[in-house]
C-alpha cells in the first residue's frame, strides 16, 4: 500500500445532533456516517485499500482558532465494512450538537507505533507525533484532515479532505560516459531526522527533540532491472515499496544529509570502480515540504565526484511550492 503520486480525497458524510446532550426533539438525532473515495501513494490504490482512520471532534462557538476552547464531542476509530460503509469501532454513535460548530481532526493510519495524538489541554489545536519506520518498505503514507461544520451540514454532510503529511523521496540513477556500464548495489541515506510533531493549527512540522538520524538503506543486490545500466542513456528510476521513502518534512542541514552509493563501473571488460567502497554524495540543503515528491537524480562517473540534483516532481500529490535545489 505504498508509493503513488496522487493526492487523497476522503469524504466524510456526517449528519446531525450531539452525543451526551439532551434533545428537545429526539427525531433531530442523526448518526455520523462516513463515505470515502480515496487514492494514496500505493500503486493501484483504491477506496478498498483505505480502511481505517481516527477522528476527534470538538464543539465550539464561532471559528476554531488558537484561542478556541472546545468540548470533545467525537473520539472514534472508523473502519470500513464489507459493504464499504464506515462504522465506528465499538458501536459508538456520535451526533451533532443542537448549537455551535464542530471541528474535526483526523489521521490515518492509526496503528503505527510511532503515532501519538495530543489533544489541546485548554485552548487551541491538537498535535500528533509521528516516527518514520527505519525499514523503507514498512514506511506508511501518513494522512491528515481538518474540517469545521455545524448542524446546518446535517443533510449535505461534512467532507473531510485528507492530504499527505509526509514528503516522498525517490531516486533516478544515470551514468556520465556512454561506453561505461554501471551496476549499483546499495544506497544509504544518512543525517535525516526520523520523527516530528505535526500541528493542525500551523499545518507545519517541528522536529522532535529526541529525533535521531537512522540509516535508510536501499539494497538493490540482485535487482538487475533497477541497477544495471549503460552510461549516456536516460536515467533509471528506482521503483517499488523498498526504494521510495516517506520521510518527515524538514530543512536539511547543509553538508549533513548524505547518500553513500555503492556501485561498480566497467568499460570493455576493465573494472574502473570495483564497488568495494561506497562513495558519499551530499544531499543539497533544502526544506522538504509535506505533500511533495522530491526526485533526486544521482549521476555516476568512475574516478570522479558523484553529482546529485533534485526537483519537485510535478506529477506528485500537490501543487505546493517548488524549492530551488
Amino acid at each position: 500500500m505504498k508509493k503513488v503520486l496522487l493526492a487523497i480525497a476522503a469524504v466524510a458524510t456526517i449528519t446531525s445532533c450531539s452525543q451526551n446532550e439532551e434533545f428537545e426533539n429526539p427525531t433531530q438525532k442523526a448518526e455520523i456516517s462516513f463515505n470515502t473515495a480515496a487514492v494514496t501513494r500505493a500503486t493501484g490504490m483504491t477506496t478498498e485499500s483505505f480502511n481505517v482512520f481516527k477522528v476527534y471532534g470538538y464543539t465550539h462557538a464561532g471559528d476554531f482558532s488558537t484561542e478556541t476552547e472546545g468540548k470533545v464531542l467525537v473520539d472514534g476509530l472508523f473502519n470500513k465494512d464489507v459493504e464499504n460503509k464506515w462504522t465506528a469501532e465499538g458501536d459508538k454513535k456520535f451526533y451533532w450538537p443542537a448549537e455551535n460548530n464542530v471541528t474535526f481532526f483526523a489521521y490515518s493510519p492509526v496503528e503505527d507505533s510511532g503515532i501519538a495524538y495530543t489533544a489541546p489541554t485548554l485552548k487551541g489545536y491538537p498535535t500528533v507525533d509521528y516516527k518514520v519506520n527505519n525499514t523503507i518498505a514498512s514506511q506508511s503514507d501518513f494522512l491528515i484532515a481538518q474540517k469545521t461544520g455545524s448542524i446546518a451540514d446535517s443533510e449535505s454532510g461534512i467532507s473531510l479532505g485528507f492530504k499527505h503529511a509526509l514528503t516522498q523521496i525517490a531516486f533516478k540513477l544515470k551514468g556520465s560516459e556512454t561506453d561505461v556500464n554501471y551496476s549499483v548495489t546499495k544506497l544509504v541515506l544518512k543525517g535525516i531526522k526520523n520523527s516530528g510533531t505535526y500541528d493542525w493549527g500551523t499545518t507545519k512540522w517541528t522536529i522532535k527533540g529526541d529525533a535521531v538520524t537512522p540509516d535508510y538503506t536501499i539494497d538493490m543486490t540482485g535487482d538487475d532491472a533497477a541497477t544495471k545500466f549503460a552510461g549516456g542513456v536516460d536515467a533509471v528510476a528506482l521503483t517499488g515499496s523498498d526504494k521510495i521513502l516517506m520521510l518527515i518534512p524538514q530543512a536539511l542541514a547543509a553538508n549533513v544529509a548524505t547518500i553513500d552509493v555503492t556501485y561498480t563501473a566497467e568499460q570493455n571488460g576493465t573494472i574502473l570502480c570495483d564497488g568495494k567502497t561506497a562513495k558519499t554524495v551530499k544531499i543539497p540543503a533544502i526544506e522538504w515540504v509535506a505533500g511533495q515528491k522530491i526526485l533526486y537524480t544521482i549521476a555516476l562517473a568512475p574516478g570522479e565526484e558523484i553529482n546529485i540534483s533534485g526537483a519537485v516532481d510535478d506529477s506528485s500529490w500537490t501543487d505546493g511550492p517548488k524549492p530551488e535545489i
